[in-house]
């Protein structure tokens, strides 16, 4: 007696191949398409976390700014607060820096500089990326205890000082009789800080213009950047709340105490 043997035929056979082949397809495109998603999103949350931490960091060093210790009898202790070089690398980017006592005996300086990657951090790519570095020093040493890179793929760095008016300080820095002056004068200063991502995030170039501190004698308007790779800027005005000299005024007199003269109120 014969057995009946079930199978499929030629045509089910090729129609599951097909089927198959099709799912397969589909299940790569949608695996390409969220890779890129991913990192896309992880590229600009890497930049932001990076600008949020920078930001906290440089303000905090900002209202610590011009603090000197009641014990501290140090001649310099007046003159130099904070100053500001204006288009330091490239004649485009800045620097500042910043002194304060951390110690009746200790005193600080902190710098903040643009600085360019050594092209074997970034072998076969753009060769003048940047970072942004964060040097300290004491007591006027000419070994600083920290000079390293602060922030990463820095696009661009640009400082505005205003005094309590709103208006611009250009010369502020321990260089001459104005210079002095406009240091007790700084009552805000303004950050932009640009950032681009480490790796390319877009499928073809993307023409960019970057342009910070719009209205002032220091802003800046970078040449058009047409690539890949994203760039944002993060923005914070830091008021420097330890450069003025707070006043003490009698309650019985209603007069100052003291010759303490403040600006920066």
């Amino acid at each position: 007696m014969s057995q009946k043997q079930s199978g499929f035929t030629l045509a089910e056979v090729l129609v599951a191949i097909v089927i198959g082949v099709i799912s397969i397809a589909a299940a790569f495109s949608s695996y390409s398409y969220f890779g890129k998603a991913h990192k896309s999103v992880s590229q600009k949350s890497a930049i932001n976390s990076s600008a949020r931490e920078a930001l906290a960091v440089i303000t905090r060093d900002l209202r610590n700014a011009g603090y000197v210790d009641v014990n501290f009898n140090a001649s310099d202790k007046d003159t130099k607060l904070i100053s500001l070089t204006q288009k330091f690398l490239d004649n485009k980017f800045d620097k500042f820096s910043i002194w304060n006592t951390t110690a009746p005996t200790q005193r600080m300086q902190v710098e903040y500089y643009p600085k360019k990657y050594s092209n074997s951090k970034y072998q076969n790519t753009n060769t003048n990326r940047m970072y942004l570095a964060r040097k300290v020093t004491m007591n006027g040493s000419a070994t600083p205890i920290y000079d390293n890179e602060f922030v990463p793929n820095l696009a661009d760095f640009q400082i505005v000082f205003r005094d309590k008016s709103g208006l611009e300080l250009d010369t502020v820095c321990d260089c001459g009789s104005l210079g002095q002056a406009n240091m007790k004068k700084v009552h805000t200063v303004e950050i932009y800080l640009t950032l681009e991502s480490a790796q390319e995030v877009y499928g073809e170039n993307k023409s960019t213009v970057i342009t910070n501190a719009v209205g002032t004698s220091n802003g800046s308007t970078l040449p058009p950047f047409n690539d890949k790779y994203h760039r944002e800027t993060f923005f914070a005005s830091v008021h420097t709340r330890n450069l003025a000299k707070p006043i003490a005024i009698s309650e019985s007199t209603g007069q100052s105490i003291g010759v303490s003269t403040s600006y920066n109120k």
